[in-house]
């Protein structure tokens, strides 16, 4: 699959070293927003000793074609910011990657 303007692909900018592509896949696939083709994890901790590791993430979806999920699309691709609730105390925010 080609991904193109029309077919984002997600970007967590800041998330957590300790979530995995397991927990990742988990809560996708219940947004049913499409099937995942691939989550790429990149490190962004700035410093090797730093406490708090962190990292940047790439979702690539086959996305479902839905009213839902054009909607969510078309967000993206027009520069705003999709929130996602991943626990009590953890909101991300997904962006379109650019």
């Amino acid at each position: 699959m080609t991904f193109t303007s029309s077919t984002p692909v997600i970007c967590i900018p800041r998330i957590s070293s300790n979530v995995t592509k397991h927990q990742l896949f988990d809560i996708f696939t219940r947004l049913k927003w499409g099937n995942i083709n691939n989550i790429y994890f990149v490190n962004t901790s700035k410093k090797s000793n730093s406490k708090i590791k962190t990292s940047c993430v790439f979702i690539y979806l086959n996305w479902n074609n839905n009213e839902n999920t054009q909607d969510i699309q078309t967000k993206l691709i027009n520069g705003q910011s999709i929130k996602i609730v991943y626990n009590d105390f953890t909101i991300w925010k997904l962006y379109a990657k650019k």
